[in-house]
C-alpha cells in the first residue's frame, strides 16, 4: 500500500473505535517503513527456539521465538501469551 492509502487505512480504524474524532481535522500523518524491523532466517540458520526450555521453570517469550508469525509485534505478544500459558501450566 503507498502512504495515502495506509493514512486512509488508519483513519477508519481510528472512526471506528473513536467516532468523535471524526469532527477532528487530520493536519499531518507519517507513515514509517523499517526496512529491518522483521528478521529472517539465513537458509540452514537454527531455528527459533520455542517457549519450553530444557530448564524447568524457563520460558522464552519476544518476537524471536517460534510462534508460527513473523517477528513482529503480533508475533511478540502470541510468544507472550504461549510462554504464560506455560508457566500458568506449570503450576498447576
Amino acid at each position: 500500500m503507498d502512504n495515502a492509502a495506509i493514512t486512509r487505512e488508519a483513519i477508519a480504524h481510528l472512526m471506528q473505535a473513536l467516532p468523535g474524532a471524526a469532527s477532528r481535522t487530520l493536519v499531518r500523518s507519517v507513515v514509517v517503513r523499517e526496512q529491518r524491523a522483521t528478521f529472517s532466517l539465513a537458509p540452514g540458520a537454527a531455528p527459533r527456539p520455542a517457549a519450553r526450555t530444557a530448564v524447568p521453570g524457563v520460558y522464552l517469550a519476544g518476537d524471536w521465538t517460534d510462534t508460527g508469525l513473523p517477528g513482529t509485534i503480533e508475533g511478540a505478544v502470541r510468544s507472550g501469551h504461549l510462554a504464560a500459558g506455560l508457566v500458568l501450566e506449570s503450576l498447576q
